[in-house]
């Protein structure tokens, strides 16, 4: 017969392991590893698909990249735990079970583990990822206080992943540059459209964001603003060497833009802005998964 203690030990440790991969956001870093490989594989990489995925390096930055950006996550939750109990209770709920000394050895742990990984490649990995793992650190610890400054360099951490992979192969087109322009245009949506989803906690807890300083109406007239150079570069891509496949990918996402201007200017509920998030985070997994079925130098 099981004994109640032992029931309730096991149900305390489950939830805390859940807690944890809650904390470092394992569905985020599954994605963004497949996009790394796919970058690389796909693109960047001027080898056969077998012949890249045997390169050991290739992994460890990855791993490096994967360690980093779940330290990340866990530094990032100490600053927003108050706000996410508003703005989005049943992750902070779940955070809550591993206790902050925890979430604490383990950002410490996966950080010295990332470097020293790092060393395996190179000294230029070593200061890469060095470099990295302050940034995100001074972003949670001081440029979160800056509006403006928070949503840009927010944008450029999402970025860093990518950046790893080209700086390794050291391999860069116009095409590639344009594509990756893109990609980043379509980040600082995101995050605007994260600021007008997370007003109410933010407002709460005095959270700067652009969204609680400018308010909401400049916050979409920004999002007009930057939308209209993605639309821009996406017909530049249109009309360069992409493949079919690619082009259609493209098409979708200037439509769907030119919409989403029209509707977010007319109504303004957190539900929409809750819809629109989803769609453009799905709209940049697709466009990094549009390489595993289109080779853009083609």
């Amino acid at each position: 017969m099981i004994k109640p203690q032992n029931v309730e030990k096991k149900r305390s440790r489950f939830l805390r392991i859940l807690s944890l991969l809650s904390a470092i956001r394992f569905y985020n870093l599954i994605t963004i590893a497949a996009a790394q490989y796919a970058v690389a594989v796909f693109i960047l990489s001027l080898q056969e698909p077998t012949a890249a995925l045997q390169d050991f390096k290739l992994h460890l930055i990855i791993f490096s990249t994967t360690l980093i950006t779940a330290a990340g996550y866990i530094i990032n939750n100490f600053y927003d735990s108050e706000s996410d109990h508003i703005n989005r209770p049943i992750k902070a709920n779940i955070d809550g079970y591993a206790s902050q000394y925890s979430q604490l050895i383990l950002t410490i742990f996966l950080n010295i583990t990332a470097i020293t990984a790092a060393f395996f490649i190179s000294l230029k990995a070593v200061a890469f990822f060095g470099f990295y793992s302050f940034l995100i650190w001074l972003y949670s610890h001081k440029i979160k206080k800056y509006a403006v400054a928070k949503w840009i360099c927010i944008s450029v951490v999402e970025m860093m992943p990518f950046a790893a992979i080209a700086t390794y192969y050291n391999n860069y087109s116009k095409l590639i540059g344009l594509y990756a322009l893109f990609l980043f245009l379509i980040i600082l949506i995101r995050q605007l459209l994260k600021d007008l989803e997370k007003i109410p906690g933010d407002f709460v807890k005095n959270y700067q964001s652009i969204a609680i300083k400018y308010g909401e109406r400049s916050t979409k007239n920004l999002i007009s603003v930057v939308s209209l150079p993605t639309i821009i570069t996406a017909f530049i891509i249109i009309n360069s060497k992409a493949i079919d496949s690619i082009r259609y990918y493209f098409y979708g996402c200037a439509i769907l833009l030119g919409l989403f201007l029209i509707f977010i200017n007319i109504r303004h509920t957190t539900k929409l802005f809750k819809l629109f998030h989803l769609a453009i985070k799905l709209m940049f997994t697709i466009g990094i998964l549009n390489v595993l079925i289109a080779n853009i130098y083609s």
